[in-house]
């Protein structure tokens, strides 16, 4: 059997991390949010699912299966915590921005042109899901 590669590995990571994401964004959707954080949740959720595209895009050019996937059941739990639409969203920013520095680290490492390319357009997804936060947090 080959060995997976760091690109892979790091791939399907984020894909766990994205679809996670992505779920903690329409759980806290289907609960009563003034308008102008609904239109920010709404943004977010649109630009995790083209982060979440990129990914099996890039993982099916790898040739590997795109797994199946439960969303981290600690990581939900701890987001149905957040009694408010402004503690969700600094909820939100803390791990957006644990996101970005993730995607800094891949870029910083990143030897391959299409490697880079990818990790490249995931930061930038993210970085507008995280001013979208820090704008309506900060405003």
């Amino acid at each position: 059997m080959r060995e997976t590669s760091t690109f892979v590995q790091d791939l399907l990571t984020n894909l766990d991390q994205k679809r996670t994401h992505l779920a903690v964004f329409r759980m806290w959707c289907q609960e009563r949010h003034p308008p102008e954080c609904e239109t920010v949740f709404n943004q977010i959720i649109e630009n995790t699912r083209e982060m979440i595209d990129i990914l099996i895009d890039a993982l099916k050019k790898e040739g590997v299966p795109i797994p199946d996937h439960l969303p981290n059941p600690r990581f939900i739990a701890e987001a149905r915590k957040q009694p408010n639409s402004n503690a969700r969203l600094h909820f939100a920013e803390r791990f957006l921005r644990r996101s970005l520095a993730w995607y800094e680290e891949r870029l910083a490492r990143a030897q391959d042109p299409e490697e880079r390319e990818v990790w490249e357009r995931l930061f930038e997804l993210e970085a507008t899901n995280w001013a979208l936060v820090e704008d309506y947090l900060n405003p």
